[in-house]
């Protein structure tokens, strides 16, 4: 099996969200729906640009006054920072950027409010060929159940 590269992508932008521009998981936290909604809103534009470059109309991205007004969902903006914070780039960089965002509201599990009640933490470690290196309660695999 290969690398995670990523995974790897995805943990460098996270860092250098923390070094440049000062984030910290301290400083996310309360914010998780905000962080969530940022990550999605950077992905679905991110296939809003593929999807109109597939189509030949690439042109028509370019059209939107500011792009972060087109990513919407039931009404409901999914950009809720102040419109300069709103940074896109190519398809791959807001694939990254919203990757790195969904991690960041990742770090702060007990604040997602999931209806269903699923548990979200899963503590499970994996190594880089892909198998897991703890159970799902963080527990080492190889030390037994104990």
């Amino acid at each position: 099996m290969g690398a995670f590269k990523g995974i790897d992508t995805l943990k460098s932008e996270r860092l250098r969200q923390v070094a440049e521009e000062g984030y910290s998981i301290e400083g996310d936290q309360g914010r998780t729906d905000q962080l969530h909604r940022a990550g999605i809103a950077y992905l679905q534009y991110a296939l809003l640009q593929q999807t109109l470059t597939a189509m030949g109309q690439a042109e028509e991205i370019e059209d939107v006054e500011h792009p972060a007004d087109v990513i919407w969902i039931d009404d409901l903006p999914l950009w809720l920072w102040d419109r300069e914070d709103w940074k896109p780039g190519t398809v791959l960089e807001n694939m990254i950027k919203g990757g790195a965002l969904i991690a960041a509201a990742l770090d702060h599990p007990e604040e997602i409010n999931d209806p269903a009640g699923v548990e979200v933490l899963d503590l499970t470690k994996y190594d880089d060929e892909g198998t897991p290196i703890t159970d799902s309660k963080g527990r080492n695999l190889e030390d037994g159940w104990g």
